[in-house]
């Protein structure tokens, strides 16, 4: 799940959809590009890549200039992929089943190219990333659940920065950061876990809650004074700073 000006993008099994959320209140479904089985969305400028996440799984490149019909631009093979982030001309791929998070250079979007691979003995399924101000933020899902921050001012060359293991996450995440928040969305339970990252090499969980998004969460995106949360029940749009729900859609 990403916004893009006004206009809301959820991956799913039936291709991207496209909602205009320019009155939060009313969302409408305006398109949908058919992708295969997209799990996983990431944005810069007008480009927007779109991830599959099985086996085989793949990367999508796509143009943006009709925010409402995207086109494709590359396909890239890829095995199991965790999570994406984007910056600049960097791409970072947390790699699932290989244990990494591997870095792209996307400089030429009709060919992405490996440049540097970050591994971590305690890393296991590393899903979700997140980036903000250098700094890289994932989930560790497999064996202790754990939440990671990296130093990525060199893409070349990630430095750990903090991994903490975190028992409330129960199988995987969304990482999303704003402020000096990190908020993660469980993706099996549909909590949200709050982090103080202000210092980065010592995150605190400060909140835990439930969404109310059924068994099963899908994407997470914090805007301005909103948090869009998407999971088996729909979207919630919330206001973060007094906890209400203003509105939902359904996607049945």
């Amino acid at each position: 799940i990403l916004i893009y000006n006004s206009y809301l993008y959820l991956s799913g099994g039936g291709g991207i959809r496209i909602l205009d959320v320019s009155d939060p209140t009313s969302p409408t479904l305006k398109g949908i590009y058919p992708s295969p089985q997209s799990s996983m969305l990431a944005r810069q400028g007008n480009l927007l890549f779109a991830v599959r996440s099985g086996q085989p799984g793949e990367l999508r490149i796509l143009k943006l200039d009709d925010p409402t019909s995207p086109t494709t631009v590359s396909v890239y093979p890829m095995s199991f992929v965790g999570g994406i982030a984007v910056d600049g001309s960097w791409l970072y791929v947390a790699g699932g089943t290989d244990n990494n998070i591997h870095v792209l250079d996307i400089s030429d979007p009709t060919s992405p190219t490996q440049r540097a691979v970050f591994t971590h003995p305690d890393m296991h399924f590393p899903t979700s990333l997140n980036l903000k101000d250098g700094k890289l933020y994932f989930i560790s899902s497999g064996g202790p659940k754990s939440f990671g921050i990296l130093d990525v001012t060199d893409p070349l060359n990630p430095t750990l920065l903090s991994f903490v293991t975190d028992t409330s996450i129960s199988e995987g995440g969304l990482v999303r950061v704003f402020g000096d928040f990190a908020y993660l969305l469980d993706t099996w339970g549909a909590g949200i876990i709050i982090y103080d990252v202000s210092d980065p090499q010592h995150p605190q969980n400060v909140f835990w809650g439930d969404t109310g998004l059924g068994t099963w969460a899908h994407g997470l995106i914090v805007d301005g004074l909103n948090l869009y949360a998407y999971g088996d029940h729909g979207v919630r749009i919330f206001n973060y700073t007094v906890p209400v729900v203003l509105s939902s859609f359904s996607l049945d």
